[in-house]
């Protein structure tokens, strides 16, 4: 049985995954303005915590508890809006920007919808679903093969990979040229 993939997948490894179809980091923006892929991000919001806010020499603690049954099982995977999504992608690195508020189904619906937060993101709290990530791949016809044959292709370009590779292909000579041996000793014997 094969690993389970991840539920949520940052930029970094989406692009990576994408590149061999030419695709960059820079990419995602175009993405965002035309609401061609929805983003997400993911919250973990189960549990006691306490945040510490200051501003100037005020000091505020606030401190959030959460109760919930035995086995309750929250999803920390939230979905935004086109519009957040391209501000955060256009904002210099590291600048946080405010999202108008998340939803917790990729169609963004009003009834998925939650209560507008005062959340601030930067770019690199941006990601894409495993669900997303798969509809989009397969509704602008993405296959895994190019992906695969790229990373191959990464791999044998290595200087270390170089040794392997030359005693591979000797290997496979050898195995070449003593089947035809064998083929011309076969066919020429009575």
């Amino acid at each position: 049985m094969p690993i389970p993939e991840k539920d949520f997948y940052t930029l970094d490894e989406v692009a990576a995954r994408w590149e061999c179809i030419g695709f960059d980091k820079s990419s995602f923006l175009d993405l965002a303005t035309k609401d061609l892929l929805v983003f997400s991000i993911y919250r973990r919001d189960i549990g006691t915590y306490r945040q510490v806010n200051e501003v100037g020499d005020v000091t505020s603690i606030t401190t959030v508890f959460s109760f919930t049954a035995e086995n309750y099982r929250r999803d920390g995977i939230r979905y935004l809006k086109a519009e957040d999504a391209r501000r955060i992608l256009e904002a210099e690195p590291g600048k946080e920007v405010g999202a108008s508020g998340y939803y917790l189904l990729p169609t963004r619906t009003r009834e998925s919808g939650t209560a507008s937060s005062n959340l601030y993101l930067t770019a690199s709290d941006l990601g894409v679903s495993l669900t997303e990530r798969n509809r989009f791949e397969s509704e602008h016809g993405y296959t895994s093969f190019p992906a695969g044959f790229s990373r191959l292709w990464s791999w044998a370009k290595e200087d270390n990979n170089r040794a392997v590779i030359t005693w591979v292909c000797t290997g496979a000579a050898a195995i070449v040229v003593a089947g035809w041996a064998l083929v011309q000793f076969i066919y020429k014997c009575p």
